[in-house]
């Protein structure tokens, strides 16, 4: 006899602040994102690594292994006083590796590998933000060691140690169209004003690895009767700081870097930055409703800690020869609710 699933999902953000770099990725499991990604209230084997790891406390298997990647693409739209501007499409793949283990009837361990946070961004060398951003990548991967203890038959409480590593590459306008503008006036190259009107001539490229930060992952889940399961669970901020990233600058063309030759830059290839960026903490409450073997029904509330994102500060060093061009982009994120709803058939 043929097994199918039927799974429908409900998505709803409210208080949503839309910014331009939203990077934390809701693509932890192929299964579950066709239930609105749901899992707080489930038994999701090893899955519940990542969802509640209080479920990997019911798990009914000895071994139990998933894996897979999810395609994200990114698209923002920008919009002020006027001036639109809508960024390129840039792909990303998640990925995801649960592998738990029941060790006693009452005791599970796991490990997981998820790709939590990340995501790519390109807004154009040219547009009206270029002085602030013009392409943004983020990865930031979880290794996650993951405990569980199912306390009675009903109740199990797990804990994990999420060591999350990553780098993340910035690109910005150094040199304005403008300002370049005023460099061939005076060079008296009026001739090529015109040319490179609109254009911004040099780039300002980061890249740093964030090395390893430490959080923690943990959960509850109760079933109150044989049809209802609660559960709750919390994923703790990680701050995720790049102490020696590197800095270069791109010219557009080599004519521009022959224009440009006479005025002292900054020697950047000297130079490194620092920076930080916060992964939010998320702290999800759900319910499962089982009427009988075919159906489930799920719904839960995610309250994701985008608070903790005022602003993206980048110092340069050394102090002396950099300081000047240190920049802390205000963001000033705000907390968010997720509210999730998902149903799965059984035939």
């Amino acid at each position: 006899m043929k097994k199918g699933i039927l799974a429908l999902s409900f998505c709803l953000l409210s208080c949503l602040y839309v910014a331009a770099e939203g990077y934390q990725v809701n693509a932890q499991s192929t299964k579950q994102g066709g239930m609105g990604h749901v899992g707080t209230a489930m038994k999701l084997g090893a899955e519940s690594m990542h969802f509640n790891p209080a479920g990997l406390g019911f798990l009914d298997k000895q071994v139990d292994i998933s894996a897979g990647v999810t395609g994200v693409f990114a698209k923002a739209n920008f919009e002020n006083d006027g001036y639109k501007h809508k960024s390129k499409s840039q792909a990303s793949i998640p990925m995801y590796v649960y592998a738990g283990f029941k060790i006693y009837d009452n005791l599970a361990a796991g490990i997981s590998l998820t790709n939590p946070y990340g995501s790519a961004i390109d807004w154009g060398n040219d547009w009206a933000g270029a002085h602030l951003i013009q392409s943004i990548s983020l990865k930031a991967f979880s290794i996650q060691p993951t405990l569980a203890w199912k306390i009675t038959n009903r109740l199990s409480i797990g804990a994990g140690l999420s060591m999350m590593f990553g780098d993340i590459e910035l690109n910005r306008a150094f040199l304005s169209a403008d300002e370049f503008g005023g460099i061939l006036q005076s060079q008296q190259q009026t001739e090529l004003v015109a040319k490179y009107k609109g254009i911004t001539p040099i780039g300002l490229s980061l890249a740093g690895d964030a090395g390893i930060r430490v959080g923690y992952n943990i959960g509850v889940m109760f079933d109150i009767n044989d049809k209802f399961t609660v559960g709750a669970s919390f994923r703790s901020k990680v701050k995720m700081k790049v102490n020696e990233g590197t800095v270069d600058l791109k010219y557009v063309n080599e004519e521009v870097r022959g224009l440009t030759a006479p005025f002292p830059f900054p020697v950047f290839d000297q130079a490194y930055f620092k920076s930080e960026l916060p992964m939010p903490s998320n702290f999800n409450v759900g319910l499962t409703y089982t009427p009988n073997n075919r159906w489930v029904v799920s719904g839960e509330v995610q309250c994701v800690g985008w608070g903790a994102y005022e602003e993206l500060p980048i110092e340069f060093y050394p102090e002396a020869q950099f300081s000047a061009y240190n920049q802390a982009a205000p963001k000033q994120y705000k907390n968010t609710r997720i509210y999730r709803a998902g149903t799965q058939y059984m035939h």
